[in-house]
């Protein structure tokens, strides 16, 4: 497994790490969005969540890793649409006080 670089051509490549994700080891190439600490928290993660799937059903590896991917994925989507929420909640709050000052200046 490999993710993709993109490096600036002002940054080294650094050596990939190896993590151990449901009993297979992998070489992860870090990037310069993607740190070394981070692809090992995620490799963790992803790892803690195929060991606990895999404890509830007796399906095969590749089954638990669809099932997780899934789960992972719904997740995502749910906090990006909190996310956009949030962010429209602020920018009618922005835009709320934008007018406030503009209809107290033209008094």
């Amino acid at each position: 497994m490999n993710i993709e670089n993109s490096f600036s051509p002002t940054t080294p490549p650094s050596a990939p790490i190896k993590v151990d994700v449901f009993h297979s080891q992998y070489l992860i190439q870090p990037t310069e969005h993607l740190q070394a600490e981070e692809i090992r928290e995620l490799a963790a993660y992803v790892d803690a969540r195929l060991h606990d799937m895999s404890r509830k059903t007796s399906r095969d590896k590749f089954d638990i890793a669809i099932m997780v991917a899934l789960q992972i994925a719904a997740q995502m989507c749910e906090d990006q649409k909190r996310f956009q929420q949030s962010i429209r909640h602020m920018i009618d709050e922005l835009e709320k006080a934008v007018e406030g000052k503009s209809a107290s200046s033209s008094q």
